[in-house]
């Protein structure tokens, strides 16, 4: 059997051009410093969730997918432990100085916080981290959002930068060494 018998020619079926593919950034709505060195997936949220989640965030000046992320990951541990939410983040002073992207990250959630008065965009599709979902299956999202404190999510989030640690181990560690 000769070489070319085998062999069958692709068919161009459309001849019109593909949409380009957009960025990850425009995707994910990664524009805003984020947590450095983790994965991102998208979760879509209802139209009423959306809005009041970007109403609150505007207030503070952080993004939209920062501020899911910040009560979702606090509502998880609130969840598991409702005493937590007494828990006050008193961050000690870091002991060495912090890696630039960490350091990019925590000036996002404090001195450069800029409240916004223009409308918040309201867009469905956050960035949550990949290390959260396993965790958000058992839980209501929706709820979690509209119900956790936005302000004391980022206090601890930023205890937990100052620390080195994600606001998960931040919690445990803080439990452990109260006791």
């Amino acid at each position: 059997m000769a070489e070319s018998e085998g062999r069958r020619a692709l068919r161009l079926l459309r001849s019109d051009p593909l949409p380009p593919v957009p960025r990850a950034a425009e995707l994910l709505n990664t524009s805003f410093p984020r947590r450095p060195g983790e994965l991102h997936e998208s979760l879509i949220l209802s139209d009423e969730t959306a809005r009041n989640l970007a109403v609150r965030a505007n207030e503070l000046g952080i993004s939209v997918d920062v501020a899911c992320s910040l009560v979702l990951e606090a509502g998880l541990l609130l969840e598991r432990r409702p005493g937590l939410a007494d828990l006050q983040a008193d961050p000690d002073p870091p002991v060495l100085a912090l890696p630039e992207a960490s350091a990019r990250y925590l000036r996002s959630l404090t001195v450069a916080r800029k409240p916004s008065r223009r409308t918040p965009s309201r867009h469905r599709n956050v960035a949550v981290p990949v290390r959260l979902l396993p965790r958000l299956a058992a839980c209501d999202v929706e709820e979690t959002i509209q119900t956790v404190d936005l302000d004391l999510a980022v206090s601890w989030e930023i205890a937990a930068v100052l620390a080195g640690q994600t606001m998960s181990e931040w919690a445990v560690e803080r439990l452990l060494t109260e006791d």
